[in-house]
């Protein structure tokens, strides 16, 4: 059986509603736990790709493509200027939200799957998603992704 976008849609919302945390790291203990454990994972997983991307312009756009509760996205906005999330899950975009409160550099955005809309073409100098690939259903959706992210990296950009 292939499950389809807004089957997969449909999935991680059920499960954000439940509990966003748990829907992604199960062994986290709690929220504390959840985000307590950003600032190591970015450095020894992310900050080694950056490379020099981070603010090189003063204008720099990060990208945190399926951000879930946004464990990443203030790490990312202490190297950017511009920091954007996006998630299947209303509910996470919610929770996002929720975690990042009223910082102007940090946007969410709800997306469908294998879009990444509103983002425009040539936007983005750094894309990260942490384990997000593993959990799309079908190579059509991983493709469609990966297409997306070829459209709205700035050239030299990085994922």
């Amino acid at each position: 059986m292939t499950i389809t976008r807004d089957q997969m849609k449909d999935d991680w919302e059920r499960r954000a509603s439940i509990d966003p945390v748990r829907a992604i790291q199960k062994s986290c203990g709690d929220l504390d736990g959840y985000y307590e454990t950003a600032t190591k994972w970015f450095d020894e997983i992310v900050a080694p790709f950056l490379d020099g991307t981070e603010n090189a312009d003063d204008a720099a756009t990060a990208l945190d493509m399926g951000c879930g509760a946004g464990r990443y996205l203030p790490e990312l906005a202490s190297r950017f200027s511009t920091v954007i999330g996006t998630d299947i899950s209303p509910t996470m975009a919610v929770a996002s939200r929720d975690h990042v409160g009223e910082n102007p550099a940090i946007t969410v955005h709800e997306t469908d799957g294998t879009t990444l809309n509103p983002l425009e073409p040539g936007s983005i100098n750094f894309a990260m998603s942490m384990a997000v690939f593993i959990h799309m259903p079908t190579e059509d959706i991983v493709r469609a992704n990966l297409k997306e992210l070829a459209r709205i990296l700035v050239p030299g950009g990085k994922y």
